[in-house]
């Protein structure tokens, strides 16, 4: 017995120091600890992101296990190991220094990789795990891949391709003509904490630079930011995001010039001074598609400039700093200017900087209006309140318009009265909407300046009933569909009467009182504004039938012509049968789905930056060629056209560029506005295509009437970009 003693003495003593062993961990035990609790995926960026110029990369350090945790010994064999490899996304090349993370029901294991860009975690228990493998300092983008580890079975191995970043962005501000830095920039910045999307931005204040530039250190889970940037006597940029910049980097801010403005009060100067208030827009350097930055930065970031206020002198003179020579990269500014003038004589301008010609600018404050009081009576005649007007003027002269007189809109009073000032001379249109119906009428005398004319509208007395049932094109009762549709009778006229009724499920429509009368009855799908049946009956019919057109569902995918690859976001056009057209664009795989009312649709045009568009004809495809159609599309050029006058002006007047003798594009298609396809722009004295076909191309200015505003333009063919100056003849040659 006394001789076991010292043995059970010394094997306890041995079990102690074992357990020591194993619970004091060691330098490498740091390398490898296991967590009771899940760790975020992605390691914490530095606290300064706008770090010193120094070039050492910050490296994530790995402490000590916590208290109450298990440390594998680095020198024992992982239970169950997972190999993993970190490599540079393009060259491939193993990534040293880079921090590994795995977790799974057993807990947290973490590592470093080493020089061959490998390490070993160890996942403790069989079963779903996932990897995720951090920032090298601030270069690298974290990334994360699910795996399963199995008992008595090989190491599940785990390559990680990871893209390199620049650690640091040098950013300044310069002159956008003469290139030299601006020393006094001020750069102010808003961080993306999360959900971009829903405007999630914490402000990041003014950010610290050196004689115009800013030092920013990217951080490691790539917050996005924005950047606001402003220097005495030049226009604002926003800068977003910042990240898409890359080593030295330059913000151009166009220089602001004094614009002499002339304030006239019925031609003559005010009697005494007037009150200006003015603003211009920021240059947007960078900005997602499909999105608005008012909604994703707040107030402190809108895209105008600073709001200023001013005072004419004796004589309504005033000169105000603009920019209103642009970078060949950004847009024409908008400009606003609210003018008050004694005896509350106010005018408030929304205009491009080129829209207002060239300086000195001219600003009538009292242009000649009309006052129009319209009274609503009902069928009853007693007065009609909350109806919904809207008042319009079709001016005269279209140069000399006063754009915020042209129309008004607001509600009638309790006494159904409605009253307001208007732009004239002109031709004035009336519409009147309360419950589902439209009233619409028009003066054939026009609206003199300086008069008041007085409008009394009785609406329709209601009348008699008129009912029928919407069915297939075979005459096939109506089901599904139903619920998507509207039937509209208008009543020609004087004044144009309009109702809608829905479709029942049973394709039963009825209207309960129509004044006495004809009617039109259109169909209405959805969305869609083109009439897909039409029928002329007198108002008491019963048993009217509506027939739909042959329904189809339009399914395609975008793809290169060359690749055959998705090209996901392209532009979709759609022009309808009535002339509408609307936009949108394809899903990120490049597919595309139209609900059954393809058929409806005259053309549908797809396009996207660098390649040609193509043109798709619903009605000329049969349902199963609809079902599945593949749509490529070819590169394409850029075309950049300046109009000028005689003496090398830009001109304004260019409201439309019509495509001639394209085979696959209809004639009546109004096409070429400034960096997208369809519609009508304001006029302008610059158009860009950023899609154009390689094909020889006639083109016609038009002016915002569309009418020709010169000879056509020859463009030859080709797959170059191309650029032109564009010289239009004098009005009154045109």
């Amino acid at each position: 017995m006394r001789a076991a003693l010292p043995v059970a003495v010394a094997l306890g003593l041995a079990a102690v120091a074992l357990l020591i062993l194993l619970g004091g961990g060691g330098e490498d035990a740091a390398t490898m600890q296991r967590e009771t609790e899940p760790a975020p995926a992605v390691p914490a960026a530095p606290a300064d992101a706008i770090a010193s110029t120094s070039e050492a990369p910050v490296r994530q350090e790995l402490g000590p296990p916590k208290a109450g945790t298990v440390a594998a010994d680095a020198a024992s064999k992982p239970a169950y190991p997972v190999h993993v490899q970190v490599l540079e996304r393009h060259s491939h090349a193993p990534i040293a220094g880079a921090y590994c993370k795995l977790w799974n029901a057993a807990g947290t294991a973490q590592a470093v990789t080493g020089a061959d860009g490998r390490a070993v975690l160890d996942a403790g228990v069989p079963g779903p795990a996932e990897a995720v493998v951090g920032g090298c300092g601030a270069a690298y983008v974290s990334e994360g891949i699910d795996c399963v580890v199995e008992a008595a079975a090989a190491p599940p191995e785990l390559t990680f391709y990871v893209a390199a970043y620049p650690e640091r962005i040098l950013l300044a501000a310069r002159d956008a003509e003469t290139q030299a830095i601006l020393p006094d920039a001020v750069f102010r910045g808003r961080w993306g904490s999360g959900n971009v999307e829903a405007g999630d931005f914490t402000d990041a204040g003014v950010l610290p630079s050196s004689d115009g530039w800013l030092d920013y250190r990217v951080p490691v889970e790539r917050r996005p930011l924005v950047l606001l940037v402003e220097a005495p006597g030049h226009g604002g940029a926003l800068v977003f995001p910042v990240e898409q910049m890359h080593g030295r980097a330059y913000v151009d801010l166009p220089p602001a010039e004094p614009v002499p403005i002339q304030v006239l009060i019925h031609g003559l100067p005010p009697p005494e001074p007037c009150t200006v208030r003015w603003q211009q827009e920021r240059l947007v350097s960078f900005l997602p598609a499909d999105q608005g930055f008012e909604r994703w930065l707040g107030p402190a970031f809108h895209p105008w400039e600073q709001l200023s206020e001013a005072r004419t002198d004796a004589a309504g003179r005033i000169s105000l700093p603009f920019v209103i020579r642009e970078s060949e990269k950004y847009y024409p500014r908008l400009i606003r200017m609210d003018f008050a003038a004694p005896g509350g004589i106010e005018r408030s301008i929304r205009e491009f900087a080129g829209g207002l010609g060239a300086p000195p600018w001219v600003i009538e404050l009292a242009p000649a209006t009309a006052e129009v009081r319209l009274t609503v009576l009902g069928g009853d005649g007693n007065p009609a309140p909350d109806c919904r007007v809207q008042l319009a003027v079709e001016p005269q002269d279209q140069a000399s318009v006063n754009w915020d007189l042209r129309w008004q809109t607001g509600n009638t009073d309790g006494a159904g009265r409605f009253q307001a000032r208007l732009h004239a001379p002109g031709r004035l249109s009336w519409e009147l909407r309360w419950a589902d119906s439209v009233l619409k009428g028009a003066e054939e005398e026009a609206l003199e300046p300086g008069t008041a004319r007085s409008i009394e509208i009785r609406l329709p007395e209601p009348g008699l009933p008129l009912s029928g049932r919407v069915v297939h094109h075979d005459g096939a009762l109506l089901r599904q569909e139903a619920s998507t549709m509207q039937v509209g009778a208008a009543a020609a006229g004087a004044a144009a009467f309009q109702v809608h009724a829905e479709v029942g499920e049973d394709g039963l429509f009825r209207f309960d009182s129509l004044p006495r009368g004809e009617y039109r009855i259109r169909l209405y799908l959805g969305r869609w504004s083109v009439p897909a049946d039409e029928e002329i009956v007198a108002a008491g019919a019963t048993g009217v039938e509506l027939r739909l057109p042959e329904l189809v569902t339009l399914k395609l995918r975008v793809v290169e012509s060359i690749t055959g690859a998705p090209v996901g976001r392209a532009m979709i056009t759609v022009l309808e049968q009535g002339g509408r057209i609307w936009m949108t664009r394809v899903e990120s795989d490049g597919s595309f789905v139209l609900d059954a009312c393809a058929r409806l649709l005259e053309t549908v045009m797809l396009s996207e930056d660098g390649y040609a568009f193509n043109i798709i004809r619903p009605a000329q495809l049969s349902a199963a060629e609809l079902e599945d159609l593949i749509v490529p599309l070819a590169p394409g050029r850029r075309i950049r056209l300046d109009f000028v006058d005689v003496n090398g002006r830009p001109v304004n007047a260019v409201g439309g560029l019509l495509l001639l003798d394209v085979p696959y594009l209809p004639a009546s298609f109004p096409d070429l506005a400034p960096e997208a396809l369809g519609g009508w722009s304001e006029p302008s004295a610059r158009w860009q295509w950023g899609s154009a076909p390689c094909q020889a191309l006639r083109l016609q200015p038009v002016d915002a009437s569309g009418q020709a505003l010169g000879p056509v333009l020859e463009l030859p063919a080709g797959s170059e970009d191309l650029a032109r100056t564009v010289s239009l003849p004098p009005p009154a040659q045109r």
